[in-house]
């Protein structure tokens, strides 16, 4: 059978309809008849965070057009963003590398300095190759948590401080809720004329409130993106340290210690990096 025959398929077929099968909710009379088709890939949106003006970024309006084909119908990968520059590993894993790969040869060369002066000699005159005395280095971990930081330093600060003005505006929330309290009681004793002051305490309540729904959020959002690439550029680094281990490598690093760390311990270093706004603020 020649390969560009179309798949007519029973199975395949009722895939493709379920996907395009209008689904039955609440406001499914708001919705055209026919759900949205399937993008093909050159019709796919690229990740649309940078290009939202002001007020859509603030309220995250700028999913409203995904969600709306959720509603409709069930999403598929061909719905989704493509990424830009900035969500992209290799691009991440470029700005994470410049970074550490001075650092870490800079550690390489102290260590082996302090090899070279046990032996009474120096790196340009050294007995042992270079990779011998390598055998046993071990980077600082600090080291790999700083450049980890410094490649995504902006949205890790950034949603450092909204989680800082979230706090402090929850802290004063209850203030103000004070004063409109008072200020009712008052007005309820016929001790106050005027309801100036109770309707600026009312909007000044509910502007903090939203204030700090919104700070929150996008301390979250930016922490989670954040450690997102963060476990992307560290799955790059270890697939890539993998496929150029030697015979000692493999034997100290077997297949199973190496999925391990690829489905554990990234994972941990992802909910460990996304919780950390929480851990600081309440430090600070």
């Amino acid at each position: 059978m020649s390969s560009d025959t179309p798949n007519t398929d029973p199975s395949s077929l009722e895939k493709a309809d379920a996907k395009l099968q209008k689904q039955k909710r609440l406001l499914s009379f708001l919705f055209p008849n026919d759900p949205p088709i399937i993008p093909t890939e050159d019709e796919r949106q690229e990740f649309p965070l940078r290009k939202s003006n002001f007020i859509k970024r603030i309220f995250f309006w700028w999913l409203n057009p995904l969600l709306k084909v959720g509603y409709q119908r069930t999403v598929t990968p061909s719905d989704l963003y493509t990424l830009d520059d900035s969500m992209q590993i290799e691009k991440n894993y470029e700005r994470f590398m410049n970074y550490l790969s001075p650092v870490l040869l800079k550690r390489q060369d102290e260590h082996i300095a302090k090899k070279c002066a046990a032996r009474n000699e120096t790196l340009e005159n050294s007995s042992v190759p270079r990779d011998n005395d390598l055998t046993d280095f071990l980077l600082p971990k600090l080291d790999l948590l700083s450049a980890a930081f410094k490649t995504f330093r902006y949205e890790y600060t950034k949603s450092l401080l909204q989680m800082v003005f979230g706090f402090a505006g929850t802290s004063i929330s209850p203030l103000l809720l004070k004063k409109l309290t008072d200020f009712v009681e008052m007005k309820s004793l016929n001790l106050i004329s005027s309801s100036g002051k109770g309707v600026g305490y009312a909007f000044g309540t509910t502007l903090f409130i939203i204030f700090n729904s919104v700070t929150v959020n996008h301390a979250m959002f930016n922490t989670t993106v954040s450690a997102t690439k963060l476990t992307g550029v560290f799955t790059k680094v270890l697939l890539s340290k993998s496929f150029s281990l030697d015979e000692l490598g493999h034997h100290r690093f077997t297949e199973g210690k190496i999925n391990s760390m690829m489905a554990t311990d990234l994972n941990r270093i992802r909910c460990n990096f996304s919780s950390q706004y929480g851990y600081q603020c309440f430090i600070s």
